[in-house]
C-alpha cells in the first residue's frame, strides 16, 4: 500500500510504529526500504511503541522518529524528535536558534528531566511490563469467554503490543454499550478524534461500518493495573454486553 501511494511528488511518508487505536505493529523496516528506493524520507510516530517494545532507529531505518513523554508515564507537554544525522530541517518557529535551530524557544528543564527519567525507567521495565500486561489481557479475555461473550479482537492478534485490546462486539448497540460501561475508562476511537462524531477511520479501514449493528471499544492495561481491576473491568463489560445485546431483538 505504501509503495502504491508514493507519487513522483512525494517527499515524506509518515507511519506509526504502533497504531494508537488497535495496537498493531507496522512493518517500519520494510517501509523504510521502499522509501529509500523511491528517494523519499520516512518519519515514524513511535509514541505508542516506546516502553512496549524495542525501538532502535538504526534497525528501523527511519529518517525521523517522534516520541511523547506522557505515553511512558512521563510529564505531559514534552517529546522527542530524532533527526537522522545529515538531514537538514527548516524550522517552523524562528527566534533564538535553540534545539539546533529547529525549534526556537526555551524548553522547561523539569519536563526534559522528567522525560529522561521516564525513558530510563521504561528501558529497564518494559520486558517485565510486557510479561505482566500479556498475562492481564489473557485473564481479561478468559473472563469474557467464560461468560459466553461474543467478540473479536480488532487487528492482528499476534503482531501487536501487549497493553492494547480493541474489541469488536457484533449485535451490540454501541451507544447503549458505552453508557452501560459506566465509569470504566474505555474509548471507541482515538483520543484525538473522540469528539468528531465520525467514528474511527482505523476501524472503517478494517471493514467496520459505523452504522452497523456492532460495538467497538478499546481498553488498555498499564504498569499500575491490578488483577482485581481486570476482574472488575471484565465484569462491567459482561454486564454491559448482556444489557446492550441486540441478538434477541
Amino acid at each position: 500500500a505504501v509503495r502504491t501511494a508514493i507519487r513522483p511528488d512525494t517527499v515524506l511518508v509518515s507511519v506509526m510504529l504502533v497504531n494508537n487505536e488497535i495496537g498493531v505493529i507496522q512493518p517500519i523496516a520494510q517501509i523504510a526500504e521502499i522509501c529509500r528506493a523511491a528517494g523519499v524520507l520516512l518519519h515514524c510516530d513511535a509514541a505508542q511503541a516506546m516502553g512496549r517494545m524495542t525501538v532502535r532507529v538504526a534497525e528501523l531505518g527511519v529518517d525521523l522518529l517522534s516520541l511523547s513523554g506522557h505515553k511512558i508515564y512521563g510529564p505531559k507537554g514534552i517529546g522527542v524528535l530524532y533527526v537522522r544525522r545529515g538531514l537538514q530541517l527548516k524550522p517552523l518557529l524562528n527566534g533564538g536558534g535553540q534545539e539546533r535551530g529547529i525549534r526556537s524557544g526555551t524548553l522547561a528543564p523539569m519536563l526534559c528531566a522528567g522525560l529522561a527519567k521516564a525513558t530510563e525507567i521504561a528501558d529497564q521495565c518494559w520486558l517485565g511490563d510486557q510479561a505482566r500486561g500479556e498475562e492481564l489481557t489473557v485473564q481479561f479475555r478468559q473472563h469474557l469467554a467464560a461468560a459466553g461473550v461474543h467478540y473479536a479482537v480488532n487487528g492482528s492478534t499476534t503482531r501487536r503490543v501487549y497493553d492494547n485490546l480493541n474489541l469488536h462486539f457484533p449485535n451490540v448497540a454501541q451507544e447503549e454499550f458505552m453508557v452501560a460501561l459506566g465509569d470504566l475508562a474505555v474509548s471507541s476511537a482515538s483520543a484525538c478524534s473522540s469528539s468528531s462524531g465520525k467514528g474511527s477511520h482505523v476501524l472503517r479501514a478494517l471493514g467496520h461500518d459505523a452504522g452497523a449493528r456492532a460495538a467497538n471499544i478499546r481498553l488498555c492495561v498499564g504498569r499500575p493495573t491490578t488483577v482485581a481491576e481486570i476482574s472488575q473491568a471484565a465484569s462491567r463489560v459482561i454486564q454491559a454486553w448482556s444489557s446492550s445485546s441486540l441478538s434477541s431483538t
